[in-house]
């Protein structure tokens, strides 16, 4: 009788670059759908951008109709009305509820953990891996994915002893993040991934970011935050986007939900070397008249610093 040779065991059905929340996410959805699911991290944590994000608070999401999020998107809508389809804002809610986190809606309808605390969220998603059987290993650099053909079939990487290995796997999930906080690891790999793959990859340019000032006073704003407040951004002299909200400054720039709303209009306005101006009304639900009676008002046993003059 022939003897039939056996067949090497590839142990992992998938294989998640990245663990922060999409990776996460996707990591503990395919091992709940039953696959072996092996997770790779670069940093010595997982979700670290995801325990900074909002101030250390986590918008986990908005709680306006679910219908409206297409509408959001600047480019390409219809690239993720399936992924809006499968799995929405509402969605999103249910599963960090049942995940144990309680959640509270707070003005503009945004959706924060009670708590308070961004970790939480971060938390949940990790649980949400280890009771679905994913594998985590941490300290480890993915640096390249594997091909034969057009099929993939596994990944490089340098382990934490800085040795290079290879794992082989039939389905690979790209999560890196992009560009936009190195320290936390989204060094732009995915961007390197994709390229070495044959696929066209876009310039990259911020989104989400402080706007930095040119006003000469702008120093002593360090700090400040200003709630309620109207911001008009003019590009050449013609208003383009007006945003209602919470504006913040700080040694970074001009900060706050307001301010990275129009971050991506501004960015490429200065990049085509176009003229940005911000203009910010305090206290938009008030007159010009009734403002400054209120000004002169407050300000009659005062001695306004100098900023404070050049404002009135």
């Amino acid at each position: 009788m022939e003897q039939l040779e056996e067949k090497e065991i590839i142990p992992y059905d998938v294989i998640v670059v990245g663990a922060g929340a999409a990776g996460m996410m996707a990591a503990g959805t395919a091992a709940r759908n039953g696959k072996r699911v092996l997770l790779i991290e670069k940093m010595e944590k997982s979700g670290r951008k995801v325990r900074i994000t909002g101030k250390g608070r986590c918008n986990v999401t908005n709680a306006r109709p679910a219908e409206e999020f297409a509408s959001q998107v600047r480019t390409n809508a219809e690239f993720f009305a399936p992924a809006f389809a499968e799995f929405n804002n509402r969605a999103a809610i249910r599963f960090f509820e049942r995940a144990g986190v309680k959640l509270e809606i707070e003005r503009g309808e945004r959706v924060f953990p009670k708590s308070g605390k961004a970790w939480d969220i971060a938390t949940a998603l990790l649980e949400y891996c280890f009771e679905n059987g994913v594998k985590i290993i941490y300290n480890t650099r993915v640096t390249g994915i594997m091909t034969l053909g057009s099929k993939v079939f596994g990944v490089r990487y340098i382990n934490k002893r800085g040795f290079e290995r290879k794992e082989e796997c039939p389905n690979v999930i790209v999560a890196t993040g992009g560009l936009s906080y190195p320290a936390t690891g989204s060094t732009g790999d995915g961007y390197a991934f994709a390229s070495d793959l044959g696929h066209s990859v876009e310039p990259v340019r911020p989104s989400l970011t402080p706007l930095v000032s040119s006003h000469p006073q702008i120093k002593y704003l360090d700090g400040l935050l200003l709630r309620n407040v109207r911001a008009t951004l003019w590009i050449d002299d013609q208003p383009v986007r007006e945003e209602f909200g919470e504006l913040g400054f700080s040694q970074r720039g001009i900060e706050g939900a307001v301010a990275l709303r129009m971050s991506r209009d501004a960015v490429d306005a200065l990049i085509d070397q176009r003229r940005v101006k911000l203009v910010v009304d305090l206290k938009p639900a008030l007159t010009d008249e009734v403002l400054r009676e209120r000004i002169a008002r407050e300000i009659a046993d005062m001695e306004p610093t100098e900023f404070f003059t050049e404002l009135l």
